[in-house]
């Protein structure tokens, strides 16, 4: 079963260090995997300037830019197209 491991990062001007978290997301296919992370994490963050969201592994983060570089997907999955 695909999976891809995602650090969240969130420092406000008031905290002394930085928070981190660590999720796995679990899907039957990666397509899947990075719906789910675009949906939870990339797209729900995409405004808030002390929190940053990545997908730890370099060959899934590359996988996920070609992914999102489709604007069928950015759309179908809740993207803002305006």
């Amino acid at each position: 079963m695909p999976k891809i491991n995602v650090r969240t990062r969130s420092k406000n001007w008031w905290d002394k260090a930085p928070t981190f978290k660590f999720d796995v997301i679990e899907a039957d296919t990666f397509e899947k995997c990075f719906e789910i992370y675009f949906k939870e994490f990339d797209n729900r963050n995409k405004y808030c300037n002390s929190v940053e969201v990545k997908i730890i592994e370099a060959e899934h983060a590359a996988k996920y830019v070609q992914w999102f570089s489709d604007v069928r997907n950015y759309a179908r999955c809740g993207g803002d197209m305006w």
